[in-house]
């Protein structure tokens, strides 16, 4: 009968099965699901927010996790007031904002000074999935038409300054509408908008190169108004 093993024994032998890369691979796991538990218990409050919505609306919601908070993107599928509006009588933003830690994004709000179209246009081209706003030419008095302030919801501001400019420009498709998710802003035929200085607190610096929504002349900017 041979005698038991003695504790060095088995000690030295669990020492040898913990190898750097056996221990490696178990830290893997362990960080891996507490990742998976983390995401697990933001998705579901979550899931319980997405419920409310079609499920056609639900495949444009992009989520993403940083720490202990979430970021909701909704801008793919709030590219017009109207369907802004849906998602809010759903019941779906206020449900989001009501999970801790929670962020909702919407590229399509702003909030914008005294500017003009073509740097309006260039402002938000940049924004992914967001409404766009076109000119149909590169007039300068297009480029350089008066816009601002205003806040609120892209396709909302644009309805505003369409309808308020409606004898010098025409905007197409109508801002506003629930299924306009762009409009292209055209001068009409035989228009001439008057230039008149930009109000300023300092004198504005002229862009390095050619900046065509920048009018700028003796520290002064200009901007074109339809004033007749």
């Amino acid at each position: 009968m041979s005698p038991p093993p003695s504790p060095n024994r088995s000690s030295k032998r669990v020492a040898s099965f913990w190898t750097a890369p056996k221990l490696a691979i178990a830290a893997f796991v362990v960080v891996a699901l507490a990742g998976i538990a983390l995401v697990a218990l933001h998705l579901l409050p979550i899931r319980m927010c997405l419920a409310v919505l079609p499920a056609n609306t639900q495949a444009g919601i992009g989520l993403k996790f940083q720490g202990l908070s979430s970021t909701i993107d909704v801008t793919s599928e709030t590219q017009s007031q109207g369907a802004q509006n849906h998602l809010q009588t759903t019941g779906f933003l206020q449900c989001i904002q009501a999970i801790k830690g929670t962020v909702v994004v919407d590229r399509n709000q702003s909030d914008i000074g005294p500017s003009t179209l073509g740097q309006i246009v260039d402002q938000w081209g940049s924004d992914v999935d967001a409404f766009r706003v076109y000119l149909a030419s590169n007039d300068q008095a297009l480029q350089n038409f008066h816009i601002g302030p205003a806040r609120g919801h892209k396709s909302e501001v644009m309805k505003s300054w369409c309808a308020a400019n409606s004898k010098c420009v025409s905007c197409s498709p109508e801002p506003g509408d629930p299924q306009s998710t762009s409009t292209t802003v055209a001068l009409k035929p035989g228009v001439q908008p008057e230039r008149l200085p930009m109000a300023s607190n300092a004198p504005w610096r002229e862009p390095a190169g050619t900046v065509p929504y920048m009018d700028i002349k003796d520290g002064v900017r200009y901007s074109y108004q339809c004033t007749r």
